[in-house]
């Protein structure tokens, strides 16, 4: 605990040095600060002792307490290994740009997210969760255009309306006491906690705020954002499963249908985007139904006491975590890359830049295949085990685990269409504009390498990650016997050894390939055009036409299609679109701020301006609560 400790002072020097001193210190003290976290977590997953602080504090409703156990732990490895990297990569990216804002906020997100996964008390919790709030607006706010304010008000909206479940769950709890060890609870106390830790999750149908936030950031904000901190939502969630001790099943399929719905909404809108990061930010609402599904299957398991069920889900619930902040702040990076490089947002304009940035061109090409769950990459391991729990639960007599099989076999398809579509569209054949390229600074494909890195490391050794599997394990299963663990822990074995021969025998074959040809001649033609003399950029697919298909099918629900029908043998110039179509904003959200705003018109008239009005409206408060407390 000393170690955290000493982390967060250096983190708090990072926002210090921000106002007084140049970049380099702020840089430093939050590297130093990350590889001290990383060392405290790390010991605590080791040797579990001296992992708690209980401070009396004159503030009511129990103590300054804060501990880190293995859930902690884990959360607190993904934050401190991303804080130093995106910091490094920002720098890069914005020029070293001399605006304070996000020099003095990104480390306030990393305290406060800190801060968040290690309170044991319920005030300590709230109070970190509101700073944490605070500073994602003002690092999503950082370009201060229109844009990004508008963003930024539907996000500290959005993160309100949580707040407004999260306090009323919180006071239920417990007594006269918020510290998290008197916690007890029912169904109505999850529903509260699962709301408010939903809307910061981005699960739907709270989802809104999330592809208006994310995607107006700076890239590495971005990717702190949608890796890492929607994750202090689904943090919540699973803290809340612990604390209530014993779940009930309908806790379980509550998750894996709004899991399925999350994910379903999240994979066909990014369909019908044109921007790279809003595509990613709608595919972290989809991942976010994936972790849901996992989460769903735990607690059924645990609430029929099936420990090889529960032992399965949750372990693909930590993969899940763990990949998808991987390669998903891998994509992130990659889209601030391509707009560094082209000043283009519009995919539609892009192609060919694999010719061009051959090295930006295979790491993005990474973080595709992590993200469409390829073999060899992170993404698969996670929906594997998924697959393996939900299979497992079919045959321990639950039917409703078929749901989470089948939507995961659908959604991972669509999101293979998606992200190959992506990539083709943005790397492959030819410039569908003209535009200027401009050099990426090396330290951002460093960052982005060492990311790539990763993803092929947990995708070809997952193994390596038992370890931290184990202890998240009996913290939701403090009596599990060891034998149980055998199945994950096997499973994990083969993977490992399968990939790592596949992919020994695959490098052997490519350098046998490379040795064979470095002494021919390499002969550079143009690509056959089916007859065409000269192929244009018009011949080629956009990502509407890759899309079309799908959206077709499902318009109804998710897509507006704007287009006309060719006639004639020589028809004139049309346009053809297709934009995304929100349902639950056209009849949920929109005539529910509609209501809201009408009552506010009708209410406001009690705002008279006078002084005895407002003593009066108090007085009668009062009144209302003795008679109430006289009860």
């Amino acid at each position: 605990m000393i170690l955290m400790l000493f982390s967060l002072v250096f983190f708090s020097l990072s926002m210090l040095t921000a106002l007084f001193t140049n970049k380099k210190i702020w840089l430093f003290s939050m590297v130093a600060a990350s590889f001290l976290g990383i060392a405290a977590a790390t010991k605590i997953l080791i040797n579990p002792i001296n992992n708690t602080i209980n401070i009396p504090w004159h503030i009511p409703l129990g103590n300054f307490s804060i501990e880190i156990d293995a859930l902690s732990a884990i959360f607190i490895l993904l934050i401190c290994l991303f804080a130093p990297l995106y910091a490094i990569y920002g720098q890069s990216y914005l020029n070293h740009s001399d605006k304070k804002q996000l020099t003095i906020f990104y480390p306030l997100l990393i305290i406060s997210m800190l801060f968040v996964v290690m309170a044991k008390n319920g005030f300590l919790f709230l109070l970190s969760w509101e700073i944490m709030s605070i500073a994602g607006y003002f690092l999503i706010t950082f370009e201060d255009d229109e844009h990004s304010l508008k963003s930024g008000f539907i996000y500290l909206v959005a993160t309100n309306i949580g707040m407004l479940f999260l306090l009323p769950f919180f006071l239920l709890l417990g007594n006269n006491n918020l510290d998290f060890q008197c916690l007890s609870g029912n169904s109505l106390i999850f529903l509260l906690g699962f709301i408010g830790f939903s809307t910061k999750a981005g699960v739907f149908p709270f989802h809104g705020w999330l592809p208006k936030a994310h995607p107006v950031a700076p890239s590495h904000v971005s990717a702190l954002l949608s890796g890492v901190m929607i994750k202090m939502g689904i943090y919540g969630i699973l803290r809340m499963i612990i604390l209530l001790n014993e779940p009930q099943i309908i806790w379980g399929y509550i998750c894996i249908v709004l899991g399925v719905f999350s994910a379903l909404i999240g994979i066909f809108s990014a369909l019908s985007q044109k921007e790279l990061k809003t595509i990613l930010a709608y595919s972290s609402i989809e991942n976010i139904g994936i972790i849901l599904l996992a989460i769903g299957l735990t607690i059924i398991g645990k609430s029929k006491d099936l420990p090889i069920l529960t032992i399965l889900a949750l372990t693909a619930t930590i993969f899940h975590i763990i990949n998808h902040a991987l390669f998903k702040g891998l994509l992130f990076l990659g889209a601030g890359a391509i707009s560094k490089a082209t000043q283009i947002k519009n995919i539609n304009l892009l192609g060919g830049l694999h010719k061009k940035l051959p090295l930006l061109s295979g790491l993005f090409l990474i973080g595709v295949m992590s993200m469409t769950a390829m073999p060899l990459f992170n993404g698969f391991i996670g929906e594997f085990f998924l697959l393996l729990a939900s299979l497992k639960g079919l045959l321990l007599g639950d039917f409703f685990a078929i749901i989470p099989l089948l939507s995961l076999c659908f959604i991972a398809a669509l999101c293979f269409m998606l992200f190959s579509s992506v990539y083709s569209i943005i790397f492959l054949g030819e410039e569908r504009s003209s535009f200027k390229l401009s050099k990426i600074p090396s330290p951002m494909l460093r960052i982005m390498g060492i990311i790539a890195l990763l993803c092929t490391l947990f995708g070809t050794l997952p193994f390596v990650l038992f370890p931290i599997i184990k202890k998240a394990v009996f913290l939701f299963l403090p009596n599990v016997d060891i034998a149980t663990l055998q199945e994950s822990k096997t499973t994990l074995y083969k993977l490992s050894i399968s990939f790592s021969i596949f992919f020994l025998v695959l490098m052997t074959l490519l350098l046998i390939r490379h040795q064979i040809l470095k002494n021919r001649k390499i002969v550079i033609t143009s690509t056959w055009g089916c007859g065409y003399d000269k192929i244009t950029a018009k011949m080629q697919y956009n990502f509407s036409s890759f899309v079309q298909p799908i959206a077709f099918l499902f318009q109804k629900f998710f897509f507006h299609f704007s287009n006309h029908n060719l006639k004639d043998l020589f028809p004139k110039e049309e346009n053809f679109l297709i934009t995304p179509f929100d349902f639950l904003t056209k009849y949920f959200y929109k005539p529910l701020m509609e209501k809201l705003l009408l009552i506010s018109e009708k209410t406001k008239k009690i705002q008279h301006g006078r002084t005895q009005f407002y003593i009066f409206y108090i007085f009668l408060t009062l009144v209302f609560l003795l008679l109430w407390k006289g009860q």
